[in-house]
């Protein structure tokens, strides 16, 4: 996606429209100025030039592929229409992370590696291209190994909730439904039906009582944020509550954040250094804990799944060979690689994914600040 301003975008599919009758598809969509969406959605970069285009169809995912965007990337750097921000997103390292596994996946990364090679000597080469623009290379996440064992690799959560009343997946809420479990690949959402509330420790227990289950947690909502207290409960390494503090807190840690807890800080594999709040396998998880609630359609639980191991339920799939989703860092810290940076813009260490948005805005000299939700994401290393 190229980014300079907002514009209305024709759709090029009209037949999509007629595919699925009765979903509100627009044959028109808001966007940047210019706009390459596969097969959907196709600017031209000026005026009499040809629309941008890439390798699509049913057979290469409409165009939802690492070749498309390289080939889209270069026709931009050919052409010489850059604008002032160039959104590409590469999704075949995702992809074949989860159906071979990451490591098998490497040699997915090695392509992109070599089609950036070809983008950089189109611009007259690597110091050339740096001379006029600055780059950001990030995932947005990790990916980490599933177990062989087909049979143990997915938490069947209707299974691990006998007792209760569970939604089917795709369905409606029915008059004797209880439950709603939303699987999210390594984690699960829960909506506890008004009335049932009640029910919250049954379900807790319920949970850790399988031992693929890593940690359960939910929010107790007060009037403001300091007074909102967090839950995180494991089978094994205690129970942990906190909120965040404003000057009478117990804990501080590395992003700012400063914190009050009771109990066992290894829920989240966390200790005290010095003054610090230390995480290790769980990188800023109490931040990421919290934020998670911060949207009013949050599940009342939270689940998150040991490394190896998905959640699903009765008619849905778990990935074969790879996955991401938890708190856990092997799903949790992705590369960053940065090059081209005005000097007066600093990289912060450490470093969390919704800091590089507050990069590129310095990079462009916009206010930082401006339009920034309260929120969190996964780490990134650089």
């Amino acid at each position: 996606m190229i980014y300079r301003g907002d514009q209305t975008h024709k759709v090029n599919m009209p037949w999509l429209m007629k595919l699925w009758p009765g979903i509100p598809f627009s044959e028109e969509v808001d966007g940047p100025t210019l706009l390459y969406e596969g097969d959907f959605v196709s600017d031209r970069p000026r005026k009499n030039a040809e629309n941008l285009s890439g390798p699509g169809g049913m057979f290469r995912r409409f165009g939802f592929q690492d070749e498309t965007t390289a080939e889209v990337l270069l026709t931009i750097a050919k052409d010489d229409v850059w604008t002032d921000f160039t959104l590409a997103y590469f999704p075949d390292n995702d992809f074949d992370s989860h159906s071979k596994g990451p490591a098998s996946a490497l040699s997915t990364v090695q392509n992109v590696d070599g089609r950036l090679e070809e983008l950089f000597n189109a611009c007259g080469g690597l110091d050339n291209f740096l001379k006029r623009h600055a780059i950001l290379i990030v995932g947005d996440h990790a990916q980490s190994d599933l177990i062989s064992d087909e049979d143990r690799r997915g938490i069947n959560v209707t299974e691990v909730l006998k007792g209760f009343d569970l939604v089917d997946a795709g369905a409606d809420w029915t008059d004797d439904s209880q439950l709603m479990g939303c699987p999210n690949i390594r984690a699960c959402q829960f909506y506890i039906r008004r009335g049932y509330i009640d029910s919250r420790d049954d379900i807790v227990t319920q949970l850790l009582s399988d031992p693929r289950v890593d940690q359960v947690m939910w929010c107790d909502s007060m009037k403001d944020d300091a007074s909102t207290s967090y839950q995180v409960v494991t089978r094994d390494r205690g129970k942990l509550t906190f909120h965040r503090a404003n000057g009478d807190g117990n804990a501080h840690d590395n992003f700012g954040n400063e914190w009050h807890y009771q109990g066992d800080l290894q829920t989240v594999d966390a200790d005290i250094q010095g003054d610090r709040l230390m995480y290790n396998d769980y990188p800023n998880a109490l931040e990421r804990i919290a934020t998670s609630f911060y949207q009013p359609t949050s599940g009342d639980l939270w689940a998150t799944a040991l490394p190896g191991h998905e959640f699903k339920l009765p008619g849905t799939e778990v990935h074969q060979a790879g996955s991401h989703g938890s708190l856990h860092a092997l799903d949790s810290l992705a590369p960053l690689i940065v090059a081209g940076l005005p000097d007066d813009v600093d990289v912060p260490d450490p470093i969390r994914t919704v800091d590089i948005v507050p990069i590129c805005k310095k990079v462009l000299g916009i206010d930082a600040n401006a339009g920034v939700l309260s929120g969190c994401s996964s780490s990134v290393r650089k």
